[in-house]
């Protein structure tokens, strides 16, 4: 009778996944968590989309002349697979997951500082997302690599390039929110006496790539447009026959390409800190040192990219500036971040626990 009793009484848990049911109350949610789930079935989807180009592009070399796929549907998948991965999966796939689900929680929010915006920043990349598949699945993809270089991409290309630089181009609005969002949100709502020192290094690599969102995806916004603008009104940015000059495409692009590189290493970076800090139950070495170096490693992002055009004619000088920096980057880089986490790892036992 008292088990019978007591198994009335107890009433089941509500969490942010029974609170509400339908599909209404999802796609207008304004809960971080769900946001997140929404995040990771939209790049699951892109994940499956770019893997299906790899795959062709792996079958096709098979034999050495490549009998599967003609050359030009060949660079279609290529080019394929390097956009979606860069800009709707690998870009968003910890920051828009595990940032917009933990980020809340690690701090004692109840929520992020704009909930409205977050949401909003799904639709902008779900719509982003929509407008570059639309170039491939109506105008048969694009094929001039997923660096977009120019006079290929804005004069000789025959693909769909205006949809997809679009949809590249709303896409990146996402991440300005988002990393807007994050900021605010770190800065404004911590719990009391969770100062700067006691944020989990989760939060300062999420810190880091946010400063990078809100200053690089507007340099690739802007560069999408002036590629467009060339292509459809022939204005002469990048093609030397109207007075442009293609190596400032190359400079926009890099300026932008590089600190991307580090919105896809430095929230990897935060997870494995957290990982290795929890497993071995100790504070990471080296903590303000390991916290500073995400936002160094940020700022100085924005100083190396000329390093992917030493073969583009730049002076000798420019080639040594972009080298010291190049250098330079990497001593916060793995000095700093990689290796105290590491030597953690080995100085200390690992303990990995299941419960029932």
């Amino acid at each position: 009778m008292s088990q019978a009793v007591q198994e009335v009484g107890v009433l089941p848990r509500v969490h942010y996944l029974n609170a509400s049911y339908g599909w209404k109350t999802w796609l207008f949610t304004t809960d971080h968590k769900r946001i997140a789930w929404l995040y990771l079935a939209a790049i699951t989807f892109f994940f499956f989309v770019g893997g299906a180009a790899a795959t062709l592009m792996r079958l096709n070399l098979i034999e050495p002349q490549g009998s599967l796929i003609e050359p030009s549907t060949y660079n279609r998948m290529f080019t394929l697979h390097g956009l979606v991965m860069i800009f709707f999966f690998l870009a968003p796939s910890i920051p828009a997951v595990l940032g917009n689900f933990l980020i809340p929680l690690m701090i004692g929010a109840k929520d992020v500082a704009f909930p409205k915006l977050n949401l909003l920043s799904w639709y902008i990349f779900m719509a982003g997302g929509t407008v570059f598949l639309y170039s491939v699945i109506a105008g048969g993809g694009v094929d001039t690599g997923w660096t977009f270089y120019t006079p290929l991409s804005s004069t000789y290309a025959n693909s769909n390039v205006m949809s997809a630089a679009m949809g590249v181009f709303i896409s990146g609005f996402s991440s300005i929110l988002t990393g807007l969002n994050f900021i605010v949100t770190i800065h404004t709502m911590r719990a009391p006496g969770l100062t700067w020192f006691r944020l989990p290094l989760f939060l300062w690599s999420m810190y880091a790539t946010s400063i990078i969102f809100i200053l690089a995806m507007p340099v690739i916004a802007i560069t999408m447009v002036l590629l467009m603008l060339e292509r459809f009104l022939h204005f002469g940015f990048f093609d030397p026959a109207l007075g442009g000059d293609p190596i400032l495409f190359q400079h926009l692009f890099w300026f932008f390409g590089h600190p991307e590189v580090y919105v896809l290493v430095l929230p990897a970076m935060g997870v494995i800190s957290e990982l290795i800090a929890t497993f071995s139950r100790k504070r990471v070495f080296g903590y303000g040192f390991v916290a500073f170096s995400s936002v160094a490693i940020a700022a100085l992002s924005f100083f190396v990219w000329g390093h992917h055009m030493f073969v583009s004619g730049e002076s000798l000088y420019s080639g040594l500036v972009f080298s010291f920096f190049s250098f330079a980057v990497a001593i916060p880089k793995d000095r700093f971040r990689l290796r105290p986490p590491c030597s953690m790892r080995w100085a200390s036992s690992v303990f990995l626990r299941w419960e029932d």
